[in-house]
């Protein structure tokens, strides 16, 4: 008998499956669902104000509590949810508080460094009347000398500083290495590399927090320590975008 078989240039063209292409690629079939579009999370907390993120996270709770069968045992409760926006609500007014409180601590500081130096101008005066202006005594007494050069050790710059965008907007953190024998330390804004500069922080620790910048400008910042009498170098500037 005669062998028929399906031609692929017969028209209309043969069909040899059900639902499949010659290319393997799924065409729709009737009666059939499409296979529903995966999609992820994108909270994008990075770019959100402080208040947008309570919203947020009250929305999240929102969406909990109104839909519990859609997860019915969720990793993080609506409560926990709500309670942690509480908490952030709280530290608000207490950071407030704290950084009203900076320039009085700072005026603070200064009159306790002006007390201090006029100490020791008195005890280094007194000191060398009574050994009669001789110098030997005196540099016994580790009193320095008028006339001397004594070079001032050079201190190398803060180690690895950094900055990142801080916990809140226009918020911007730095920190380095906390120098051995470090008292003091200072750091500095600029809107490039080169300057000018601007003292953003004056204080006893090696990390910072730099607030009342501008959203979306990118900021450079150094630090500097104050060791054995001396300010070091001043570290390789840092960029940061304010958000």
């Amino acid at each position: 008998p005669e062998e028929i078989m399906a031609r692929f240039d017969s028209v209309p063209p043969a069909r040899l499956d059900a639902g499949l292409r010659m290319d393997s690629q799924p065409v729709p079939v009737p009666g059939t669902t499409n296979k529903r579009t995966m999609s992820d999370p994108a909270l994008k907390l990075a770019l959100l104000t402080t208040n947008e993120i309570k919203s947020l996270g009250g929305a999240l709770a929102a969406g909990l509590t109104a839909n519990p069968a859609l997860v019915p045992a969720p990793a993080v409760t609506p409560a926990q949810l709500i309670a942690a926006v509480k908490a952030v609500s709280d530290q608000e007014p207490v950071l407030a508080a704290a950084e009203a409180n900076v320039p009085t601590q700072r005026n603070l500081l200064a009159q306790k460094l002006a007390a201090l130096e006029t100490l020791m101008t008195t005890s280094a005066n007194d000191s060398t009347n009574v050994v009669h202006h001789d110098g030997v005594k005196m540099g016994m007494l580790n009193i320095p000398l008028k006339g001397t050069s004594v070079p001032a050790p050079h201190v190398g710059a803060p180690q690895n500083f950094s900055v990142t965008q801080g916990d809140h907007s226009t918020y911007v953190d730095g920190h380095c290495n906390r120098a051995q024998g470090a008292k003091m330390y200072k750091a500095q804004s600029a809107l490039s590399p080169a300057g000018p500069w601007t003292e953003g922080y004056s204080g006893s620790k090696s990390s910072f927090t730099i607030t009342g910048l501008v959203p979306g400008q990118e900021m450079w910042f150094r630090m500097a320590a104050y060791i054995g009498g001396v300010w070091t170098d001043w570290s390789d500037p840092a960029m940061c975008r304010v958000v």
